[in-house]
């Protein structure tokens, strides 16, 4: 099976994935990329080794992925705890699968409160190129973290820089 590293060249670190990939990429399939990185990106997800995952960093991203993309599955929490979104650790469970093959060892509890507070920035991840490796079958990925500040439009994320400015005048 082909594998991929991707290297995110940040300001403030790099961040390594790895998973399936053909040798050549489409541009649908650039901007699936580009879409699957975002998941990561939109949570701020703290670098982490493939061997090194800890329980406590798949917790905040599973968390974090959930109240951005799943928000109206969640319940709002009554009484003495308000303004929180209620996530059952069942939910958590799925994401960490999807994104990481595997769950979480041990929950603390069966639904955690997660602060119902979110701020109006877009964060997305955006492919900008990649470099195949034959010698060890490998594709490193280069590209950017972008945050849109609050107010800006950006129709499609995975368009570039003078579509982004179209739009920013309509």
């Amino acid at each position: 099976m082909k594998k991929i590293i991707i290297a995110w060249f940040l300001v403030l670190g790099i961040t390594t994935l790895s998973f399936a990939a053909p040798k050549t990429w489409t541009k649908d399939e650039e901007k699936k990329i580009s879409l699957f990185f975002s998941n990561f990106a939109e949570v701020f997800l703290d670098d982490f080794a493939e061997n090194e995952l800890s329980d406590a960093l798949m917790l905040n991203f599973a968390q974090g992925h959930i109240y951005k993309n799943r928000y109206n599955k969640l319940e709002t929490s009554k009484g003495e705890i308000e303004n929180f979104k209620l996530i059952p650790a069942t939910m958590v469970d799925e994401i960490t699968l999807k994104f990481f093959g595997k769950k979480i060892a041990k929950h603390d509890d069966k639904v955690y409160a997660y602060p119902d507070a979110d701020g109006e920035a877009y964060t997305f991840a955006h492919i900008y190129g990649y470099e195949y490796n034959e010698k060890d079958d490998t594709y490193t990925v280069k590209g950017y973290i972008i945050t849109a500040p609050s107010g800006a439009v950006i129709k499609d994320p995975y368009g570039d820089m003078s579509k982004w400015k179209k739009d920013e005048k309509r």
